[in-house]
Formats: structure tokens, C-alpha cells, sequence
């Protein structure tokens, strides 16, 4: 039996500052059409885990526009929502749980 070995080239990246990320790229969009970019809070620059809330769940401020959901988006999200809920009702029902 042989083995082979196997040769990493980490240094052909340099510093992970210079790794590249798809997600931070303007035009980084997932195939569903979600915008997977970070958003920061402008106030305390703490990321933005939910883009449904109104207000930041650390400092309580005021998110502006561009941190939320467009209405369009929200209506998505709750229809997700809404028929992952009753696909799970459907299974509760049909393994009696």
C-alpha cells in the first residue's frame, strides 16, 4: 500500500486579509436571491443578525433602512416561515408526536 502526500500552499494567499471572500463582494448574492452581505449597526457596529427587527438587539437604536428587510423581503420571509410551519404541523400530525 502507498500513501500520497498531500501539499498545502497557504502561502500563496498571503494574509487573510487578502483572502478572498464571495461574501463581501457588492454583487455576493445567494442563488435564491438573498443578499448574504454583514450588516453592522451604524451606531455600535454590532452585526445585525436579524434584518426583521426595527431596532438593534444591543444597543436598542433605531436601525436605518439599508439594515432591514425591504417590505417585499419581509413578505417573503413570513411566507418561508408560514409553510415551514405547516410542513411541521403535517409531520407532528402524521407521526403523532
Amino acid at each position: 500500500m502507498s500513501a500520497t502526500k498531500l501539499k498545502f500552499g497557504w502561502e500563496e494567499w498571503g494574509d487573510s486579509a487578502t483572502f478572498p471572500n464571495k461574501l463581501d463582494r457588492a454583487d455576493a448574492l445567494f442563488p435564491g436571491g438573498w443578499d448574504l452581505r454583514v450588516r453592522r449597526c451604524p451606531s455600535c457596529q454590532a452585526v445585525v443578525y436579524s434584518r426583521r427587527h426595527q431596532h438593534c438587539g444591543v444597543c436598542e437604536e433605531p436601525l436605518p433602512a439599508h439594515c432591514r428587510f425591504q417590505p417585499e423581503q419581509v413578505q417573503r420571509v413570513e411566507a418561508l416561515l408560514r409553510h415551514e410551519r405547516e410542513l411541521y404541523l403535517e409531520w407532528r400530525k402524521k407521526y403523532d408526536v
